[in-house]
């Protein structure tokens, strides 16, 4: 049987597109509360209060620290949602890293732009979610930061010396743009450290 002109091509959805379609509606669906075991959330509350300790310390106005406190919940909550079926080598749930990455930015005295983009600073390279996605929900300058910290660790390199002195370049490029991206870095590699021991050799 011949096809008419007027006949389209059909092309079947793949299981991975319906998926991928699927988990961004979850994400983007604020109703859709998660589940959040009664330890992270714990963990959770305990970094709001050493960050309302210090923005006490730092006089900011109660209601400015409710809205921190807010912001900061939303993209934990979209970190946790994100991340939820990955774990670290550890065996803990992959969230728990950014969340120490975030009680290591408040002692750094951050500011709440890049507390929020410590909870999210790998959702580039280890989820779907989008960039766009990232500045519809959590605005152009949180963006920049994890776009920032995500280009810092991605190349590869033939040789240690080589590892090292592009380290040291792009990172004063990072400075030359914003010094958060490099306090952003250091947290991330600090906690990295804290649990090498449960890395190969190789990655050591």
């Amino acid at each position: 049987m011949n096809k008419g002109k007027n006949d389209k091509a059909f092309n079947p959805v793949t299981e991975e597109e319906v998926q991928a379609e699927a988990e961004r509606a979850y994400l983007e669906d604020d109703s859709q509360k998660p589940d959040i075991p009664q330890d992270l959330q714990e963990r959770f509350n305990k970094i709001i209060s050493i960050y309302d300790d210090y923005a006490r310390a730092a006089k900011l106005e109660e209601k400015d620290i409710e809205e921190d406190n807010e912001e900061m919940e939303k993209a934990f909550i979209f970190a946790y949602k994100a991340h939820r079926n990955q774990r670290r080598k550890t065996g803990e749930p992959y969230i728990i890293h950014p969340m120490e990455v975030v009680k290591i930015l408040i002692y750094l005295r951050a500011d709440v732009h890049t507390l929020m983009a410590g909870f999210l600073h790998d959702i580039l390279e280890d989820t779907d979610t989008t960039a766009d996605e990232i500045k519809e929900r959590f605005g152009e300058d949180v963006l920049n930061l994890v776009q920032g910290v995500t280009k810092l660790g991605k190349l590869q390199f033939k040789s240690k010396e080589e590892r090292q002195a592009e380290n040291f370049r792009r990172m004063f490029i990072a400075m030359a743009n914003d010094v958060r991206i490099i306090f952003l870095k250091l947290a991330d590699r600090l906690h990295n450290m804290r649990t090498l021991n449960f890395m190969s050799t190789a990655k050591q």
